[in-house]
């Protein structure tokens, strides 16, 4: 007689056990990566800011007047960077990238990216998290908590 060459119910039953697993294992790191990476393009999208602002510190000798509304021009108006970002502030040169919480898994995510002066006068950027909830998806040079 011969051999039987198809799955029995068993070992159908116990291969799509083994692939819910897999699964319920990588689903949230996959979404856990998708948020980080619309989160990295917050802050890439903040990188024209970061130049304007340095620009008009070197031209003006003040960090203080360099002020920029959301949409006042091309690198502030969030059409132009992604769908992922709300608003992008410039205040006293501090840069504010507030997230699209409805792009971003309904997380109010914000980034404030700071520029300080050293001891020879040049510029330098700190960034961070408005949240502590939000920590860990934000880029490398964000994981810290804004005071």
């Amino acid at each position: 007689m011969l051999g039987n060459k198809a799955f029995n119910l068993i070992e159908l039953l116990v291969t799509i056990a083994i692939l819910a697993l897999i699964v319920g294992f990588a689903l949230p790191s996959f979404t856990t990566y998708m948020l980080r990476s619309k989160v990295n393009t917050m802050y890439e999208a903040a990188a024209a800011a970061k130049f304007v602002v340095t620009n008009d510190y070197l031209n003006q000798g003040a960090l203080t007047s360099i002020t920029y509304p959301s949409g006042s021009t091309a690198f502030t108006t969030p059409a132009q960077s992604s769908d992922y970002i709300s608003s992008i502030d410039v205040t006293s040169g501090k840069i504010t990238v507030t997230g699209n919480a409805t792009k971003l898994n309904n997380k109010a995510i914000t980034l404030v990216i700071t520029p300080t002066l050293d001891v020879r006068q040049q510029l330098s950027w700190a960034c961070c998290v408005l949240s502590s909830a939000f920590f860990n998806f934000a880029p490398v040079e964000c994981r810290t908590v804004c005071p």
